[in-house]
């Protein structure tokens, strides 16, 4: 009988071990959960702080270098937010992007104002393809 006292005894103190690792882990977890949140949030609104939108304050004509990542290429465009145009040419400009058609080369171009991307589509004769750049105030 005092072997199985004891046997007893050891199951319970293993049960009650494992109920206090259980709840020492979980509160750990979820610390650990909170914080990891708590840290993605504040990366995202350092981001956001930090991403400015492609737009000039005022609405006054501003200038952008525009770079082809496969070649190194750079170019500037000028984009008037006043006259909604771009390089001279007619713009749709709204809070999310910036596109316009360049007749002159027949691109069709659209410009993401938060990531600066600029995605540039031209028809050809097997379909049409399209390029990406990035695009930078200055």
């Amino acid at each position: 009988m005092g072997r199985e006292r004891s046997a007893h005894e050891r199951v319970e103190k293993m049960r009650v071990a494992m109920a206090k690792w259980r709840a020492e882990h979980l509160i750990a977890g979820r610390l650990q959960r909170g914080l990891a949140l708590l840290a993605a949030a504040a990366a995202m609104a350092a981001c956001l702080l930090a991403a400015r939108p492609l737009a000039a304050a005022d609405g006054s004509p501003a200038a952008f270098t525009c770079t082809n990542p496969a070649s190194g290429a750079r170019w500037t465009i000028g984009i008037d937010f006043a006259h909604k145009t771009v390089d001279s040419w007619p713009a749709a400009i709204t809070s999310r992007q910036i596109s316009w058609h360049d007749r002159k080369d027949q691109g069709f171009y659209s410009l993401d104002r938060a990531s600066g991307e600029l995605t540039i589509t031209r028809a050809s004769s097997t379909g049409g393809y399209q390029q990406h750049l990035s695009c930078r105030p200055g």
